[in-house]
């Protein structure tokens, strides 16, 4: 019988305080926050929250509190944040679970990565539960090295595809890991895309016709640093092109969307001076043409890790930051127009850090996140959830 969670008290936070500077900026400094944390003694992170269907949400991420040492965690959640059902997965190493895809005919698919079971060191791993979060299955796909399986998405024919990064096959120290598996876990192709320097995939899109379209950094460029990647492939995972996005500099491309008009944005950060970054929008058409860049001016170093677009087809975005003279990251949410341009952005976070990884439209209105804090009672960290009222 797994240990609940201890839910903390809901914290209402009606203290922001702006971020981006420039007339652009319509911070509005009493926007409320609801702000839950979860965990127990040990540290426990949340990284994925998705809405479901029939209403509530699924969060996943990693416990050290519950379970063995630092196993994989998936919690279920009603419309109000309240736990319906906890569960760890692992064994004696370290157990993450990451993307999330829930199914038609009931119960969940789960990507992540575990050194507990499978070849090498980190395996990626996929779980298949029901609606209960009761284990059916598991696979892992690995070599003698690390793989990770960041996102995964069902495709049109019913399979799935997974999005990660391999150490074990392909061309470089690190390259981009495709792969594609049935709906019980038989592996039916693998990918690999990347240089002699590190490739790495973090998001998978399907497109109209089934192409796939893959997001993520990539070393192999004319600076010798990183830059955005994009990738297109046929649904047989085929390569149809390659493009990257940067300057001199750090660019990273965190997480991708795909607009009504079917233009592709990459969110990210962009290093504007050394060591420092600021928050960075890049919007290509469907053959990866750039059609808009944007970054945003920052008092110190700002990151978005995920957003989406909502009704208006406004960017809400959630990352983390940390002003000039600070030491600890605070939470980072900003809100665009629909083209692109800033209508409003803020932080919040104690005197530790505290850092957002995902964000979905909340049905009750605003929008709801997740990430893990080190500024609440327990201070080796806890998973936290947050409703933004934007």
């Amino acid at each position: 019988m797994p240990v609940p969670l201890k839910l903390i008290r809901p914290i209402k936070i009606f203290l922001f305080t702006a971020f981006i500077l420039g007339p652009a900026c319509l911070f509005a400094a009493q926007q409320e926050l609801d702000f839950k944390p979860f965990g127990g003694d040990s540290l426990d992170r949340a990284i994925h929250l998705v809405p479901l269907n029939k209403s509530g949400y699924l969060m996943t991420g990693m416990s050290s509190s519950f379970g063995r040492k630092e196993d994989a965690l998936i919690v279920r959640l009603d419309k109000a944040l309240k736990p319906l059902w906890q569960r760890t997965y692992g064994g004696p190493g370290l157990d993450f679970a990451w993307g999330v895809q829930e199914l038609s005919h009931g119960g969940y698919m789960i990507s992540g990565f575990t050194n507990s079971f499978g070849n090498g060191g980190l395996d990626a791993w996929i779980l298949r539960l029901d609606n209960q979060g009761d284990t059916l299955w598991t696979q892992t796909i690995g070599g003698t090295k690390d793989e990770r399986a960041v996102m995964l998405i069902q495709t049109y024919d019913g399979n799935f595809v997974v999005i990660g990064q391999t150490d074990s096959w392909g061309n470089g120290s690190t390259d981009v890991l495709l792969v594609k598996i049935s709906g019980d876990g038989q592996l039916l192709w693998k990918k690999t895309f990347g240089g002699e320097k590190s490739d790495r995939g973090f998001n998978v899109l399907e497109m109209p016709n089934h192409d796939l379209i893959l997001s993520g950094i990539t070393e192999n460029n004319e600076h010798h640093d990183t830059d955005a990647l994009l990738i297109r492939t046929t649904s047989t995972g085929d390569l149809i092109w390659k493009k990257t996005y940067g300057h001199t500099g750090v660019d990273v491309a965190h997480f991708l969307l795909l607009r009504d008009n079917q233009n592709l944005v990459m969110a990210g950060y962009e290093e504007y001076t050394s060591g420092l970054h600021e928050p960075m929008l890049v919007e290509v058409d469907r053959n990866g043409n750039l059609l808009n860049k944007v970054t945003y001016k920052v008092d110190g170093d700002a990151r978005i890790m995920a957003g989406y677009f909502n009704k208006k087809n406004e960017f809400i975005g959630i990352g983390y930051a940390m002003k000039n003279g600070r030491k600890d990251w605070d939470f980072y949410f900003i809100h665009t127009d629909k083209e692109l341009t800033l209508k409003e952005s803020m932080t919040y976070g104690g005197d530790k850090d505290d850092q957002g990884y995902s964000i979905c439209q909340d049905p009750e209105g605003g929008s709801l996140g997740t990430g893990h804090s080190y500024s609440t009672t327990n201070s080796k960290g806890d998973a936290v959830l947050y409703r933004w009222k934007n």
